[in-house]
């Protein structure tokens, strides 16, 4: 049982870093998610599904899982980083006492939230295609009123390895950055 139990988790995972975007997951299936995550030390190696989370100086591995429309970001310590494609729109466990929301409107206004407590309201430009030397490219938007951009680079096979994207106006931004050699789907 805890063998299936294993195996379909690490299916569940490569559909949602492939090309699955129809698999949709409930909320306890993010609490069960973690809670393998933490036991996963004694067998299954989940390495090669990991992201680095990087943010207020700090860094630690996470697994994204999809639920309903969106990639979540997580880890056994209760972060949870809420991704819809383009925006991270919810932050939990970064902040001592408070969730961190984000909004940005089609009309570009954006607003950003600790808990209940506006902290940060302006307006953010179009997402706008920025071919990298390297190879792939990257998407930036510029907000306002810090002039910060956000950004989702691509890599030269289509697949995002890094959403930056500032969530709180007194920290450096949120970092996702996918490991090196994770596997391809």
């Amino acid at each position: 049982m805890k063998k299936q139990l294993r195996s379909a988790f690490l299916v569940t995972l490569a559909l949602s870093l492939g090309a699955c975007e129809h698999l949709a997951l409930s909320l306890p299936q993010v609490d069960a998610a973690r809670g393998f995550l933490a036991g996963a030390r004694s067998g299954a190696d989940l390495s090669e599904f990991e992201w680095t989370l990087t943010w207020g100086g700090e860094t630690a591995p996470v697994i994204p899982v999809i639920v309903e429309d969106a990639f979540i970001f997580t880890n056994p310590s209760g972060v949870a980083v809420h991704f819809n494609g383009w925006q991270v729109f919810r932050v939990e466990g970064l902040l001592p006492r408070a969730t961190i929301t984000r909004s940005v409107e089609d009309s570009g206004e954006h607003r950003i939230y600790a808990g209940d407590r506006l902290i940060e309201e302006g307006t953010c430009m179009p997402w706008v295609r920025v071919p990298l030397e390297e190879g792939g490219f990257e998407w930036q938007q510029d907000c306002d009123p810090a002039r910060r951009a956000n950004r989702l680079r691509i890599d030269n096979a289509g697949n995002m390895v890094t959403i930056e994207v500032t969530v709180h106006p007194a920290f450096e931004a949120l970092r996702l950055d996918r490991r090196v050699g994770v596997a391809e789907n």
